[in-house]
């Protein structure tokens, strides 16, 4: 019986040596700067915000996805993130603060630890076509800690000034929105 748990473990050894080849290289904590100038994704609202709120906290949930990134090696990231508000009201969306953690996860010729910024400014102009959003924050954990960040968001056509206030003041509210353009900078 121990010579076959002895052979069984050897087994496993030996076949994990080569599920890891000697010498990978572990993830490290990339530094210095990353700028991405695609930007797309989407946040949902939970519940949906609507004008002047119903007296309840709000929770936003959002992904994204980072394209067309240079420096420390990256070409990519993908990101997740969650709010909580106040209130579900959807003035809460028009800055100028939130207090938002997203996890961005990066790919490229180096292999680079997930990045955790917590945004904290937001301001929303409602002057253009679109919708168009700015975050501020600090990469607090992982890649690039200490580090400034600043994201734009840019909503796809139709979704302006009047699609927004349409929704807000619907009965069913705003149960999110995307973002189909934009840039994130790191550093």
């Amino acid at each position: 019986m121990r010579k076959f748990i002895a052979a069984s473990a050897l087994s496993v050894l030996t076949v994990g040596a080569f599920v890891i080849p000697a010498g990978a290289a572990a993830p490290v904590n990339a530094t210095g700067s990353v700028s991405c100038t695609g930007v797309s994704g989407s946040s949902k609202f939970a519940p949906s915000l609507v004008l002047g709120g119903s007296g309840i906290p709000g929770n936003v949930n959002s992904k994204g996805a980072y394209s067309s990134c240079t420096g420390a090696g990256i070409s990519t990231g993908s990101g997740k993130g969650n709010a909580h508000l106040a209130s579900n009201d959807c003035m809460s969306l028009a800055g100028p603060s939130i207090d938002l953690t997203e996890v961005v996860k990066w790919k490229g010729s180096a292999k680079v630890n997930a990045s955790t910024i917590h945004w904290t400014g937001l301001t929303t102009d409602l002057t253009k076509a679109t919708l168009q959003t700015t975050l501020t924050g600090t990469v607090t954990s992982g890649s690039f800690t200490g580090a400034s960040a600043t994201e734009v968001q840019v909503a796809p056509a139709g979704q302006d000034t009047a699609f927004f206030a349409a929704a807000c003041g619907s009965a069913k509210g705003l149960k999110g929105y995307t973002t189909v353009s934009g840039s994130l900078s790191i550093g």
